[in-house]
């Protein structure tokens, strides 16, 4: 058995726990357990299977905590544990796991916050949390997986925005070009602000936050200069098109297309200095001018 690869044992009406001694199963590459009746924790020595790069336990009664040592799995590309009874928080050590795609836990009582480790995980294009006990803030570091086609936290108690991620991809799990276009968004404020624009756009989302009055100089990167004349002009542009590719219905944000037209007109009716516009004004130059 020493020698055994691949353990292919779904939908077979299996019970009991899983045996701690899989994990002398030293080339094991590809388990899968799912859609039985097993039951008990995942056990730690699983960790040992440094070659395995598909673990499938979905569809089980598995309780208790995922185990950490999951995390020394590197050459895993393929979590799938959903639909169980696991508990506990998820362990920051998953954010080793730099080869995973495609990450199910949801369905689990799985509670605690979203590692911001999982930032890690470059390769990822399927992140499924949902239907857990989840609490405390999406970490920003989730918006930079760029890879991801789908995504579901919906049914948790989390707060906050997907860093340069469009906020809609959580709940329709499709890529599309108007999440495209709010990542260019954020990404613009970012370079104008000289930090991420989290608050700001948590605050252009928010029904009780209002940022109307706000100026919009006070924003810009404090390092460098406040602009004058044509830069003016220019920055005040580029916080408009940002701002737009922001707006909350993704329906409302521009194309890429318009994006680039606007970028590559000079508009010169917008006001030439900062020093009194508003993010409110800014807001309205969106509406009349995109």
């Amino acid at each position: 058995m020493g020698s055994l690869t691949q353990l292919d044992l779904p939908s077979n009406f299996l019970t009991g726990p899983i045996p701690s001694s899989l994990g002398n199963l030293s080339e094991l590459q590809q388990l899968y357990l799912y859609s039985n009746n097993i039951f008990g924790s995942i056990p730690e020595e699983l960790g040992l299977l440094r070659k395995l790069w598909v673990v499938q336990l979905l569809d089980n009664s598995l309780t208790g905590p995922i185990p950490t040592s999951i995390g020394k799995m590197v050459e895993l590309s393929d979590l799938k544990l959903h639909i169980n009874k696991l508990s506990g928080p998820i362990p920051t050590t998953i954010g080793n796991l730099t080869k995973l795609t495609t990450l199910a836990l949801y369905l689990n009582e799985l509670c605690g916050s979203i590692p911001p480790s999982f930032g890690n995980l470059a390769a990822l294009s399927d992140l499924l949390l949902q239907e857990n006990k989840l609490s405390g803030s999406i970490p920003s570091t989730i918006g930079t997986l760029t890879m991801i086609t789908r995504l579901s936290l919906v049914m948790n108690e989390l707060s906050g925005t997907f860093g340069y991620m469009a906020p809609e991809l959580a709940y329709t799990m499709k890529v599309n070009e108007k999440c495209d276009v709010f990542s260019f968004g954020a990404l613009t404020l970012e370079i104008i602000m000289g930090k991420h624009p989290e608050d700001l756009i948590s605050s252009l989302s928010s029904p009780t936050i209002t940022i109307g009055d706000l100026l919009l100089k006070d924003e810009l990167d404090q390092r460098l200069s406040l602009p004058t004349n044509e830069a003016a002009g220019e920055v005040l542009s580029i916080a408009k098109i940002a701002i737009a590719c922001l707006h909350t219905i993704p329906q409302s944000r521009p194309t890429m297309q318009q994006v680039s037209q606007e970028l590559s007109t000079w508009k010169s009716h917008l006001p030439n200095t900062l020093h009194t516009i508003t993010f409110g004004e800014v807001v309205d130059l969106r509406v009349s001018t995109i």
